[in-house]
């Protein structure tokens, strides 16, 4: 098989992946595809930041809920959801690993969690900032996260 990317998208193809994900508005949408020659498969992973609006018990005041959520598509009914007031999201991938991580605020360390354990949360304790981006690499050593940190001006890119 020369390029398995052709399958991911064929005419009537069309797929809400967020149905079901109980978020209102789905936004800052990433994906990922990578081809398993173990079980001759295509995976694909999205990643995006879910919004959500609810009135708790016995309170009249309106809370937004802002999460990062995660899907493969080879689990159709099941969403993974993290963090607290969640700014932005990015997923990327080496050949051996994926790694989904999200911001919360300018003074919160980075969060991911990848594909060893989705379960086990992580922190980049020394990198903070509100919009996070993962970049790919060959290995996951390759890989580095990087943030901009808007506190003050001029606005610092950070990298770890």
């Amino acid at each position: 098989m020369n390029d398995p990317s052709w399958f991911l998208r064929r005419e009537g193809d069309i797929l809400t992946v967020s149905t079901g994900s109980g978020f209102e508005k789905n936004e800052k949408p990433n994906i990922i595809t990578f081809f398993d020659n173990n079980s001759d498969s295509l995976y694909t992973h999205i990643g995006w930041i879910g919004t959500r609006k609810y009135l708790p018990y016995n309170t009249y005041e309106e809370i937004i809920d802002k999460r990062a959520v995660f899907k493969t598509l080879s689990i159709p009914d099941r969403f993974f959801v993290f963090g607290d007031d969640v700014q932005s999201v990015s997923l990327n991938r080496s050949n051996t690993r994926w790694v989904f991580a999200w911001s919360r605020s300018n003074d919160l360390p980075i969060q991911f969690v990848d594909s060893r354990d989705i379960n086990l949360i992580q922190q980049l304790s020394n990198l903070k900032g509100v919009d996070v981006q993962i970049t790919n690499g060959i290995v996951p050593d390759d890989m580095y996260a990087f943030t901009l940190n808007t506190s003050s001006s001029p606005y610092p890119v950070n990298y770890r």
